[in-house]
């Protein structure tokens, strides 16, 4: 009898092992360590990086001087993307110049830059005026509107 109630305990134990390690990601310091010199070389070292695992791998968060930076890297340590989103005082000039907006009919209010590993990064622009807000997508020198709301 106690061999029996010891065998199903094992079982028991086992199957919560197994149930527990398929809902958490896997832990492999190694690829996170990969993913963390590919982070830091892509942008500087940083002090205040947030790692969090995810089903996918890590995502990595660093908040430097006002500009917010996400990088996702797969379960083996390879980077998948990254976004910058950078405040209104660390505007790109160059985008802003490539939008062409002046004060009399709108300004940029914010931009994401949206990097993957085999594609050109693609910016993400918000801008508003007196009378509307538009999201824009600036990608190999084309500029495309996403969405075109009128204020009032």
């Amino acid at each position: 009898m106690k061999k029996t109630i010891l065998a199903i305990a094992i079982i028991l134990v086992s199957f919560a092992g197994a149930y527990a390690n398929s809902n958490n990601p896997v832990k492999n310091p190694a690829a996170k360590e990969k993913a963390m010199k590919s982070f830091q070389t892509q942008f500087g070292t940083i002090a205040d990086i947030n790692i969090y695992d995810s089903e996918e791998g890590f995502i990595f968060k660093s908040n430097t001087d006002g500009k917010l930076v996400t990088a996702s890297f797969d379960k083996k340590g390879n980077w998948i993307y990254s976004i910058e989103s950078f405040p209104a005082h660390q505007l790109l000039k160059d985008i802003i110049d490539i939008v062409n907006l002046d004060a009399s009919n709108g300004y940029v209010t914010s931009i994401q830059k949206v990097t993957q590993p085999t594609a050109e990064p693609v910016f993400i622009i918000q801008t508003q005026g007196v009378d509307f807000i538009k999201t824009l997508r600036l990608s190999n020198n084309q500029l495309e509107s996403v969405s075109d709301y009128k204020k009032g």
